[in-house]
């Protein structure tokens, strides 16, 4: 899946200050990453135009990262699991 946009939040005092972004670059994408904290970014949704198909990255705090695709908008879903022994980094 090519990335056409991406939605991040921007959470302030309970409310969201979100931004979506048009045909982001990886440098895009690899900042928002970065700037996930789990507190203020705390998730990022990809698409490729179509809405029911999406990439979602949540968390951020302390490393950590919940990682899953949306097909038909929740009917089918995969996600990135891994070891508890195992380092993702």
């Amino acid at each position: 899946m090519y990335v056409k946009r991406v939605y991040y939040d921007n959470l302030k005092k309970g409310n969201d200050f979100g931004t979506e972004i048009e045909l982001p670059g990886w440098e895009d994408i690899e900042g928002l990453i970065n700037k996930m904290d789990g507190k203020v970014v705390t998730q990022m949704i990809m698409d490729n135009g179509n809405e029911d198909n999406y990439f979602c990255i949540g968390g951020g705090n302390e490393g950590l990262y919940n990682v899953f695709i949306s097909e038909n908008d929740s009917e089918i879903v995969w996600s990135l699991v891994t070891d508890n022994n195992l380092k993702v980094c």
